[in-house]
């Protein structure tokens, strides 16, 4: 009979200091807490408005280099003259990818394909060639001394050849290229949310499509246009012109 009194009585110490040690359910809502969410470094949403805003900007980079391309082509036709047709396009379409960097600056890597100018160098090097031909041939005269019609020299309208070699036409082209890029940050980068302390950065990189030869690799540089968020904001409150913010690009080759 005691040791029965004595295993209720521990069992019911037992079940008291279990009970003591476990919260009320009307006081365990009030007690509890939400497990927080793992933390994760450096994490951030990017608003679908920035992408839109980024988006419009790719495209009027997109824009520009096409200008490029038409101002090369009407170029080169004025060299070559109205005898002559040429027609340049480059080797694959250019592709333009914004990058957001962690103080909200943004940058825009455009891989830019070497433009076909072989048209335009065999059809200077023919003008050269004709050149060369009717400077060599004597007219070739009558017994009276009048010149026959096929001893004439008809005059080239659009003038001699350069000496020295034909005009380059890739290089008229990475100038129409660094021309275009330049008014599109200026008259476009309105669009991006790029305010002081932050810079805005469009980067030319040259890539190979139709050369791929490892010898006759493009030789040209990467173009890194480089302008200071404060001086598109002055540029937005008209405190600089347009004339005096093409000015404050940074123009790098690398």
């Amino acid at each position: 009979m005691l040791r029965t009194s004595f295993i209720t009585c521990a069992w019911l110490a037992a079940t008291s200091a279990a009970a003591a040690q476990t919260p009320a359910l009307d006081q365990a809502p009030a007690q509890q807490q939400a497990p927080a969410p793992p933390a994760t470094p450096g994490f951030v949403i990017v608003e679908g408005n920035l992408k839109a805003v980024v988006r419009l900007f790719e495209i009027a980079l997109g824009e520009a280099l096409n200008q490029a391309g038409t101002d090369l082509q009407t170029w080169a036709r004025a060299k070559v003259g109205p005898d002559y047709t040429v027609n340049m396009a480059p080797a694959a379409l250019p592709k333009v990818s914004a990058i957001l960097l962690p103080d909200n600056s943004l940058a825009f890597d455009i891989h830019l394909a070497e433009m076909n100018v072989t048209a335009y160098d065999i059809t200077m090097r023919m003008r050269e060639l004709q050149q060369q031909q009717a400077q060599q041939t004597p007219p070739d005269k009558s017994v009276d001394g009048r010149v026959r019609a096929a001893g004439l020299v008809k005059p080239d309208p659009v003038g001699p050849v350069p000496k020295g070699g034909t005009a380059s036409a890739s290089q008229q082209y990475s100038d129409y290229v660094r021309d275009a890029l330049l008014k599109a940050m200026v008259d476009q980068a309105y669009l991006l949310p790029i305010g002081p302390g932050q810079m805005l950065t469009v980067q030319v990189t040259p890539v190979d499509v139709a050369v791929t030869n490892i010898f006759d690799k493009n030789p040209s540089r990467k173009l890194i246009l480089s302008i200071k968020g404060d001086d598109l904001e002055a540029f937005r409150q008209k405190r600089l012109t347009r004339e005096q913010l093409v000015l404050r690009i940074i123009d790098r080759r690398f």
